[in-house]
């Protein structure tokens, strides 16, 4: 059976025949170029695919260093993270800080309006009073600090006054806050106070500090020789020429 099958695939040719067929087939040179060419074409496009995944490994690494650029390490991240924490803390008690403070200013402020005020503008009456020999007798001060002044029954803006009526305005508060504030040994120092002063206003202004030095001591300094006139008419005052 095996024979007859062999016989059929041989056809007309015998073994022999067919071994040396076999043992004298050369394959052509057309044969083995077309499978040069073939090879060197899947070689080349294996090359080609090659070099695009090489530049395609190198942009995404570009992107990788590029999205990491200036990243810190996880424990210097760590460490940023707590000196955040701590600086939000300090930030937190300064907040509260501010807060306190901003209540005991308003507390200040309203115990200012409510008694300090008023008794400042009683003392600066007397002195303002005395300084321009009863023509002011009524000064005002705002919580704001803005001055006003009556004279004959009008309130008149300190900023409308002449510079030596608002020295005399200046003056006035001057020795009322240090009433309200300082003790009775409190040392007075008036350095060219009076300047601005014309002569009637600085007689009356000199005559006020005589009359207050019997409760504080007084230092006054001057280049004005009316200032010298007047303290040598009174005995009481020691003159020092430097």
């Amino acid at each position: 059976m095996l024979t007859e099958n062999i016989q059929v695939l041989l056809g007309d040719k015998d073994l022999d025949e067919l071994r040396r067929e076999i043992e004298g087939f050369e394959p052509t040179s057309q044969v083995f170029e077309t499978n040069k060419v073939s090879i060197d074409r899947t070689l080349s496009n294996g090359q080609v695919k090659l070099m695009q995944l090489n530049e395609q490994l190198q942009d995404t690494k570009r992107e990788m260093n590029m999205l990491f650029a200036g990243v810190n390490s996880l424990s210097a991240i760590t460490n940023n993270m707590a000196k955040c924490e701590e600086e939000i803390e300090d930030a937190n008690l300064q907040l509260a800080a501010i807060l306190i403070a901003r209540e005991e200013l308003a507390s200040a402020t309203n115990e200012m309006k409510n008694n300090f005020t008023p008794r400042l503008n009683s003392a600066a009456n007397e002195v303002i009073e005395a300084v321009t020999g009863g023509k002011y007798r009524e000064l005002r001060v705002s919580e704001g600090l803005e001055i006003k002044i009556s004279q004959d029954g009008i309130l008149i803006d300190g900023d409308y006054l002449s510079e030596g009526a608002f020295d005399q305005i200046y003056f006035a508060l001057r020795m009322a806050i240090i009433k309200l504030v300082c003790n009775e040994n409190v040392i007075i120092f008036l350095d060219d106070t009076f300047t601005q002063y014309d002569d009637t206003r600085l007689r009356a202004a000199f005559d006020y500090v005589v009359k207050l030095s019997q409760e504080h001591q007084i230092i006054m300094f001057t280049c004005q020789s009316r200032e010298l006139e007047l303290a040598r008419q009174n005995e009481n005052i020691n003159i020092i020429s430097i």
